[in-house]
């Protein structure tokens, strides 16, 4: 199962096939409720089955396409210990399962292009980092997301300061006595004690290869994903590890105190205040460049507009109202776009969120999509696009 990423969002707006199925499932906890997530998704894909079965595919095909998520219900350990939320994709040649680490509303989708948008929202929300709880006792590495902690073993992490005190220990006492190891008197004469200037210099130089020992560690085993790191210690070991440290990702701002005395849940929650305030704001910058243009031929409002201009890769950032749809199921092949009639009730499936296709069409063309507060978007209008010419 794999943790959302940009890069496996983009392999999916490239699916156009009929049929595409797409699920988002909460995991509810309390009482019996992970019971209940398991009884909502075999509802969910009874409702899938039936309507594939009303669209003219055989049972193996719909077993076939559906078993990703089928062969999830037979997994009692997997459940035991489900992430916030899933979201599933699946038809005849893709299907992936991403755990989400943030609450989602349940969803199934069943059209020519799988249901992408609520991934929209969770975009930046979902970034994950590295907490490292270092104290001079022990050392504790996590891998974190807004609403998820989780303890990492790292193989050779130094345990304690004192397997550096011991190591200085060993040392000094080599200096000392040189070669006198095994002698009658346990000494060579001549023998010459090295030392240190003075104690004080000895814990600096301790602390700082603790400190360097735990970063060496740190990058051998996660440098290749860009991780942001936090750190959770009191401040001279903090100010320690800055000096040495030669990772990029480290934070500059660390959880004060000693570890120990905080809970998982508030390591979590003071490392994710860190990290938030540090993840890139791409959507205020996007959103201030296109008001630059607003009054121009380089914006559009009106949802056929806009999906016409995606269609044909004109559009380069796109922003769609946070929560809100627009119904309705455009037409390839005459461009046009068919809207509910009023007073008649909608059948299971029937309508596409018009603003969904504009995001996938955009999407498959390399724009920048963003979900932004609906109070930004100007009366009258479905979205904002911003055309590259």
């Amino acid at each position: 199962m794999l943790r959302f990423d940009r890069d496996t969002l983009q392999t999916l707006v490239f699916v156009q096939e009929f049929p595409c199925v797409s699920i988002y499932l909460p995991i509810l906890r309390e009482g019996n409720d992970v019971k209940m997530s398991q009884i909502r998704l075999r509802t969910l894909l009874r409702q899938a089955e039936d309507h594939l079965k009303g669209n003219g595919l055989t049972v193996p095909k719909i077993q076939n396409i559906l078993k990703p998520a089928s062969e999830l219900l037979e997994q009692p350990l997997f459940w035991a210990v489900a992430p916030t939320a899933l979201a599933m994709f699946m038809s005849d040649s893709q299907s992936v399962i991403f755990s989400l680490e943030q609450p989602v509303d349940e969803a199934i989708v069943i059209d020519d292009h799988f249901m992408v948008r609520p991934l929209l929202e969770l975009d930046t929300q979902n970034a994950e980092y590295l907490l490292l709880a270092i104290g001079r006792g022990a050392v504790r590495v996590y891998r974190g997301s807004r609403n998820r902690l989780v303890q990492i073993p790292v193989q050779d992490l130094p345990e304690s300061l004192e397997t550096i005190v011991s190591a200085y220990s060993f040392e000094k006492q080599r200096r000392q006595y040189g070669g006198a190891a095994g002698t009658k008197h346990g000494a060579v004469a001549g023998a010459v004690n090295h030392g240190f200037e003075n104690s004080k210099d000895r814990d600096r130089l301790m602390v700082e290869d603790y400190c360097r020992a735990v970063d060496t560690k740190i990058l051998e085993h996660w440098q290749k994903e860009d991780l942001p790191l936090v750190l959770a210690s009191v401040d001279y070991l903090f100010a320690a590890f800055q000096k040495v440290s030669k990772n990029p990702n480290l934070l500059p701002e660390n959880i004060p105190g000693s570890p120990d005395h905080l809970t998982e849940m508030e390591l979590r929650d003071r490392a994710w205040s860190i990290v938030q305030a540090h993840l890139p704001d791409q959507a205020s910058e996007d959103w201030a460049t296109a008001q630059n243009f607003f009054g121009s031929d380089r914006i559009r409002q009106n949802i056929r507009q806009i999906i016409e201009a995606a269609e044909h890769g004109r559009v380069d950032k796109l922003f769609i109202p946070r929560g809100k749809v627009v119904p309705g199921r455009f037409e390839p092949e005459t461009r046009e776009i068919r809207r509910p009639l009023p007073d008649h009730p909608a059948q299971p499936f029937e309508h596409q969120d018009l603003l969904e296709v504009a995001a996938i069409r955009a999407l498959s063309h390399g724009a920048q999509v963003h979900s932004i507060n609906p109070d930004q978007i100007p009366d009258g209008a479905d979205a904002v696009a911003l055309m590259r010419f």
